[in-house]
């Protein structure tokens, strides 16, 4: 499995108790750092590009169906009340999850400058945890995700609690917003798109011209 580079079957390894790990599990962690990984998956990360450039989007929608298009519980069970899959900011070592991970999302909005009447771009609403709580104080998000099951959630979520949102299931790339926008957010989801010039190029579209936009997220270069 290490040859292969199948953290899956690594994982798996170790939830059934075939490989043993003498000391804290996080500091077995850092034994990547000393290992390439990469060689053996060269061709396999080729093929991934070749599909890319050949049809994105038929690979973006395969992609995220294969990830997200799971029963709801499966993920709710571990992502917590806030639904979130990025980090929380925490005011200290043992502050609850939801607490830190709503300061976070009250980041985003003061960042943005958001009041109640303004229209954000959520890309890759996820499970609404945005989409939810800037709804709840009136902003206008419209969210949009590749996968089924998000899509469904969310609008039950929107109806269920009127939120003054919209969600819509449909590839960033061929995604136009109703009109113009006051702001945009990335929470987790810029890692997906390696089109950072049709990023930029949908922005500068989109936003008005005072709107900011606000991302966290993990890339290289």
């Amino acid at each position: 499995a290490l040859l292969r580079a199948d953290h899956l079957a690594l994982a798996e390894a170790y939830l059934r108790g075939e490989v043993d790990i003498d000391g804290e599990l996080r500091e077995a962690l850092f034994v990547t750092d000393h290992l390439d990984l990469d060689a053996p998956s060269r061709l396999r990360r080729g093929w991934i590009w070749l599909r890319f450039l050949l049809d994105r989007r038929r690979l973006n929608r395969q992609s995220i169906a294969y990830h997200y298009d799971r029963p709801p519980a499966f993920f709710l069970a571990w992502l917590g009340p806030s639904r979130s899959y990025t980090h929380g900011f925490s005011a200290s070592p043992d502050e609850d999850l939801s607490v830190a991970q709503r300061r976070k999302l009250q980041f985003a909005i003061d960042a943005l400058a958001l009041r109640p009447g303004m229209d954000v771009f959520d890309m890759g609403c996820g499970w609404g945890s945005f989409l939810e709580y800037a709804g709840a104080q009136g902003i206008r998000v419209h969210g949009i995700t590749l996968s089924r099951e998000q899509h469904a959630f969310v609008s039950a979520l929107i109806r269920a609690k009127n939120l003054p949102c919209t969600v819509t299931c449909v590839d960033f790339f061929e995604y136009r917003p109703p009109g113009a926008l006051d702001g945009a957010v990335f929470m987790g989801s810029l890692e997906h798109i390696p089109d950072y010039r049709y990023v930029a190029r949908f922005l500068a579209r989109h936003l008005r011209p005072e709107a900011r936009v606000y991302g966290d997220f993990v890339t290289t270069r």
